[in-house]
């Protein structure tokens, strides 16, 4: 959980398996197996049928995987993003001998995105999945308040979450088309491909990221009322955004309020959306609060064909929700 780095003076990190078990005390059995190597494919069927013995009796199974300094870091690459070693085999061996009504959680310690195995097959046997990331040395303690309940999962995406390794890094991937160059002629304009196609997705996957861009989930539900963006004539804060937020859930909770513009049809491909402003907010239950922005220059300004930054003539649909794909709520403001 510390990274790839840790072997260099860290000490005293946290597991969640000793917070667990000092959090609950006598409330509850907390077992352990190690269950399976992150770093070979080499089986040990002793740990194995330990875990598998643990989970066939449990109420709530925790599989905490990842990756280590060995699968992903410096000088570490692979060629996939499945999680490595044995854990997607484990995984699946859990889930077949689970008590049916048992509630299976993933943790994810792991430096970067992963991914389950074909079609992400094994991502659908859990219940929930926490990603914590590098969680550092009090991870552990982080990881368990969470899973209790006792804290609020509230970070989001900074990132797209690829389905497999063919979406990174392709410049003619399905993926960046739909979001860059067809995109524009699809969604934004009447062009057309001349075979009909709005553009081509992958023979055997969708072609849209498995996780978007400013996604996670919150303990409650939230609506988006009364957006407004208004012109300040500001040249240095130019914009302002706000929406009115409601708690409309069954319990007190974190949301994180993401403002988004999509620009102008211009002569080049700009992005296909950009984030403007966020905010994280806590709202009781019931409870409505207004969120303002002020949206800088510089976020709202493009790169010219003479390389000035400027902010185009245009109509710009500002948007807001709660991820890049739930930004439904939409005004349109124009800069001349």
């Amino acid at each position: 959980m510390a990274g790839p780095y840790s072997r260099y003076g860290a000490v005293d990190i946290s597991t969640v398996t000793a917070y667990l078990r000092e959090k609950l005390g006598t409330a509850a059995t907390v077992g352990f197996a190690r269950g399976c190597e992150i770093d070979s494919d080499r089986i040990n069927a002793t740990e194995v049928r330990h875990a598998l013995d643990l989970a066939a009796y449990a109420d709530y199974i925790v599989l905490v995987v990842g990756d280590s300094l060995h699968s992903y870091g410096e000088w570490s690459d692979r060629d996939t993003l499945d999680l490595p070693g044995g854990q997607l085999e484990l995984m699946s061996q859990v889930k077949s001998v689970a008590k049916p009504n048992a509630t299976l959680i993933a943790v994810v310690t792991s430096g970067g995105p992963v991914t389950f195995g074909e079609s992400n097959a094994v991502l659908d046997m859990m219940d929930y999945v926490l990603v914590a990331w590098r969680s550092g040395q009090m991870g552990g303690v982080a990881i368990g308040d969470v899973v209790l309940g006792d804290a609020e999962p509230s970070g989001r995406l900074a990132q797209g979450w690829p389905r497999s390794v063919g979406q990174v890094n392709a410049a003619s991937s399905p993926w960046l088309q739909q979001i860059r160059g067809k995109w524009l002629a699809n969604v934004r304009g009447d062009v057309v491909d001349p075979d009909g196609r709005r553009y081509d997705p992958y023979v055997n996957s969708p072609s849209t990221p498995l996780f978007q861009f400013g996604y996670g989930l919150s303990l409650s539900q939230f609506k988006y009322d009364n957006l407004q963006a208004v012109k300040t004539g500001n040249d240095k804060e130019p914009l302002m955004v706000s929406v009115d937020v409601s708690n409309v859930g069954g319990r007190d909770a974190t949301e994180v309020v993401q403002f988004y513009v999509q620009d102008p049809v211009l002569p080049w491909v700009p992005y296909w959306k950009r984030l403007l402003a966020f905010d994280k907010i806590f709202l009781k239950k019931g409870e409505m609060s207004t969120v303002s922005q002020v949206v800088d220059f510089i976020n709202l300004a493009l790169y010219d064909t003479q390389l000035d930054q400027r902010i185009m003539p245009g109509q710009y649909t500002i948007r807001v929700g709660n991820s890049s794909t739930t930004d439904t709520l939409t005004t349109i403001v124009t800069f001349q």
